[in-house]
């Protein structure tokens, strides 16, 4: 049955490969990027800034460019980010 097993499972694979072809890999491989976290909370980039706590002139901007990977937060950042979304959104999110 192992054998059976193992073709099933190559199957299925196959087939999510086809589905999720248009999709961004990151969902496929189920990291939580600040992005998909943002999006599925349906927060802002304001309203994340503001939930992370970070101060100055341009926070929505600072967010935006995290989401988009156009920057990457420094370590107290990550760490911030990390416990804000109970873990999900974590270093690697961000190298993926």
């Amino acid at each position: 049955w192992f054998f059976y097993l193992t073709k099933f499972v190559k199957i299925l694979t196959k087939q999510s490969v086809i589905q999720l072809a248009d999709k961004e890999i990151c969902h496929y491989s189920g990291i939580m990027t600040l992005e998909k976290y943002r999006k599925e909370k349906k927060l802002t980039y304001q309203k994340l800034a503001d939930l992370i706590g970070i101060k100055g002139v341009s926070t929505a901007g600072t967010v935006l460019r995290w989401c988009k990977g156009q920057r990457v937060p420094r370590s107290n950042w990550m760490k911030i980010i990390k416990k804000i979304t109970n873990g999900q959104v974590t270093a690697a999110s961000f190298y993926e």
